[in-house]
């Protein structure tokens, strides 16, 4: 549900995926998108290899001839998706919500076109075994990213145990070093697929997002300046990538695998991180893009709120995202 979000990887190397893998995943990608037609405008979408965006990229596997028209763009982390958007390298990005709230902030005009997935258990704050609760942690070091996403677990979880950041030792530790700082700090806040690698190694769950429902939410956001261009394409994509997450739902050995490539996991580590992120259908996105307000314009409320409390909101006069369910309701 994950960095700044990625807050989902915001290192500037991809652990997680080896060399071999990722140049795999590129090669496949470019002879992808080198099918376009010339004169079809640049379409390229950032992602990072989170377990909720993984579909999009299994939806590419499927669907070549519909994905000919995009290109997906493989990152270490959604700082360099946010990079890539502000400078113009890319048209849409996978990101938490808080992370196109922050772009909004920064000037840029997004639009909402699909939902990927809410963190329910996907982030979270794992210890040490002699950490048996959040209390616990009083004057005990927790190791946490630089993030958005990992402020507001954080944040949720001190409210939770009556603790302020003052009464803990933080560690500031980048996603490609979890594992290490895990081994040096108490407890470590972190997130899919990085969650479940940890825990193999005997950490325990003191805290996640199942206990800050609707909070974090990963989305497709396309820039305002490129998508007049792109709608037909965009169309496409989301139709083809909620048969996918149809696909998933049901016993697909090929789907899984696939999957699990991409996000570097084994097939029980995947299975165990899907634990912890609800895949909405086409339907319950929309159910949550619709309304006046929608519940994603409430949320959208909310999560402002909190990143200005935070200080990491200041502009007042932002563009507020766009939220468009327009795409979803062309799904067949």
């Amino acid at each position: 549900m994950h960095q700044n979000a990625t807050l989902r990887p915001t290192n500037s190397h991809m652990p997680l995926l080896n060399q071999r893998l990722f140049a795999a995943v590129v090669f496949v990608l470019y002879i992808t998108s080198s099918c376009a037609p010339e004169h079809a405008p640049p379409f390229r979408v950032g992602l990072n290899n989170w377990p909720g965006y993984a579909p999009l990229y299994l939806s590419s596997v499927l669907n070549p001839a519909s994905a000919s028209d995009f290109q997906l763009i493989p990152m270490a982390s959604s700082a360099d998706v946010m990079h890539g958007i502000r400078s113009g390298t890319l048209e849409a990005g996978a990101l938490t919500l808080d992370e196109v709230i922050t772009l909004a902030n920064d000037g840029i005009e997004l639009r909402i076109v699909l939902i990927f997935d809410i963190s329910m258990g996907g982030d979270a704050i794992l210890g040490k075994p002699f950490v048996e609760s959040l209390a616990d942690l009083r004057n005990r070091t927790v190791a946490v990213e630089n993030s958005t996403v990992s402020a507001l677990v954080l944040r949720r979880a001190m409210e939770t145990a009556q603790l302020s950041e003052n009464d803990i030792e933080l560690m500031y530790c980048p996603l490609q070093n979890h594992l290490t700082c895990f081994n040096e700090a108490d407890a470590i806040v972190t997130f899919e697929p990085m969650k479940s690698k940890i825990q193999n190694l005997g950490a325990h769950i003191l805290f996640d997002s199942r206990e800050m429902p609707n909070e974090i939410l990963d989305v497709l956001a396309v820039t305002e300046s490129a998508y007049p261009a792109l709608s037909t394409t965009i169309n496409a994509m989301v139709a083809d990538y909620y048969q996918t997450v149809a696909s998933i739902n049901s016993d697909n050995n090929f789907a899984h695998a696939t999957l699990a490539e991409f996000t570097g996991l084994t097939i029980d580590e995947l299975d165990r991180a899907y634990e912890g992120i609800e895949l909405p259908t086409a339907w319950q996105a929309k159910n949550l893009m619709s309304g006046q307000p929608s519940p994603l314009s409430r949320l959208i409320d909310h999560t402002t709120e909190v990143l200005r409390d935070q200080g990491l909101v200041r502009n007042d006069h932002m563009a507020r995202p766009i939220i468009d369910h327009s795409h979803i309701d062309a799904t067949p």
